[in-house]
């Protein structure tokens, strides 16, 4: 067990808070300092990304990177005392009777030295994402499978690769088949691959299942023009997803709540959700739907990777919102975004802010109609007022009298039109068209 101390500046208080509940973590607050214990052998990878996945990409990875470097803290530590018979700190023969201690920078050396001996080539199937130029001949890609990010590996591309359309834009985001030699990086500790050859098969997972999903979902997208004249008549109040809005805060909705009116603020109905998982979510609206306390439902999360904003176009979660009985609209991730959910929806607002102001403008709408009626009511009863105050009772009668005159003319007129349309009924549809007989 190993302890990281005095780290104040470790995310918002709530992530902090959810970090403490992962396991292997232990968190106490000292002198109004945060203290931690942490035992790398105990953290789980997948535990991280469920408990912390609602929040900021970059406070993951930060506190990742602190695990890292706890790692690596322990085992540079670890070649001042004997290794332990059950854990040697480093074996090159497992089966020898005794062990090499080394540190964790002599480890990696040693290993970046053995890789490089290993001359074994791979051809191997999947994505290419995130591409950018590292230098003037080579490539730098993202290689994973089906948009796991979990288990991807560095696809180095230079200009000595076999291939077709070897450019940066060409290559990136296609699924490819790559001939390549696995290496150890020693500056950035990790392994990548630098490939030798590339063919080309076609657009990556992603864009494949999305253009899938897309024919599949095509009866429940809402047209442009039907999004654009989408209002809300009477609103009062917001059912928001995800919630709570106390606790750990999710990324994007504390912007959404910033852009609404305070008076609405009052009135949000938060459904818990976890905001990464799509049954959670669809469990949320449902929830919504069946209290009833609400005239909209936002879905608002903030940004993320091309590959963790795939799961929105998941054609349950798309029929789901457009078949809620209470109208959905979307601010999910940036105004750069596709993605099939939003087309779903009410409205698409592009972001959780957007998706804020919208309720506003809408809110204040209404309030602003409310006045113009209650003014109108105020200047007829004001007019009504200057009249009988200044109008003696002759004037008055006078007044009746032209006003039942107008109305008797006004009944006379009306009969002579019943008539004629009663006439017009029975004549026949060559008469009425030339208007004879």
């Amino acid at each position: 067990m190993m302890e990281f101390s005095g780290i104040t500046q470790f995310g918002s208080k709530d992530f902090r808070r959810a970090v403490s509940k992962i396991k292997g973590v232990h968190a106490k607050s000292h002198d109004g300092e945060w203290r931690w214990n942490i035992n790398p052998d105990a953290i789980d990878y997948d535990e991280i990304e469920r408990t912390l996945g609602g929040f900021s990409q970059d406070d993951i990875a930060h506190f990742k990177a602190l695990v890292a470097a706890l790692n690596r803290k322990q085992a540079t530590e670890g070649h001042q005392k004997d290794v332990s018979e059950d854990t040697p700190a480093y074996d090159s023969n497992p089966s020898s009777a005794s062990t090499s201690c080394c540190s964790f920078a002599e480890f990696i050396d040693e290993l970046s030295k053995k890789n490089k001996k290993d001359m074994t080539s791979y051809t191997v199937i999947g994505d290419i994402i995130n591409g950018y130029q590292c230098s003037e001949d080579t490539l730098l890609f993202d290689f994973l499978d089906n948009h796991n990010e979990r288990q991807s590996i560095k696809l180095f591309v230079n200009k000595h690769t076999k291939g077709k359309a070897l450019d940066l834009e060409a290559l990136n985001d296609t699924r490819v088949k790559v001939s390549g030699k696995v290496n150890f990086s020693v500056k950035y500790m990790s392994m990548n691959i630098l490939a030798d050859k590339i063919d080309i098969l076609g657009v990556c997972s992603r864009e494949e299942e999305y253009e899938r999903y897309a024919e599949e979902c095509t009866s429940y997208f809402h047209t442009d023009e039907e999004q654009k004249h989408f209002t809300i008549p009477d609103l009062t109040d917001i059912g928001l997803i995800p919630g709570p809005l106390t606790g750990k805060t999710i990324q994007g909705v504390s912007d959404f709540v910033k852009s609404i009116p305070k008076a609405l603020r009052e009135h949000i109905h938060a459904a818990d959700a976890v905001i990464s998982d799509i049954p959670s979510i669809i469990a949320a609206l449902d929830k919504l739907n069946q209290e009833g306390k609400c005239q909209v439902i936002a879905i608002v999360r903030g940004g993320g990777s091309s590959e963790s904003m795939a799961r929105y176009s998941d054609p349950r979660l798309v029929k789901a919102i457009y078949e809620s009985r209470i109208p959905v609209i979307t601010g999910i991730g940036h105004q750069s975004d596709h993605l099939l959910c939003e087309q779903a929806a009410c409205r698409n607002c592009g972001t959780p802010t957007g998706a804020g102001d919208f309720l506003r403008r809408q809110y204040y709408r209404q309030y602003y109609k409310k006045l113009d009626r209650q003014r109108e009511h105020y200047n007829a009863k004001t007019e009504f007022d200057r009249i009988l105050a200044s109008a003696n009772k002759e004037e008055l009668l006078l007044e009746n009298e032209d006003l039942k005159e107008e109305l008797k003319s006004l009944q006379q007129e009306n009969e002579l039109l019943s008539n004629k349309l009663d006439d017009m009924k029975h004549r026949g549809l060559l008469k009425r068209i030339f208007n004879i007989g």
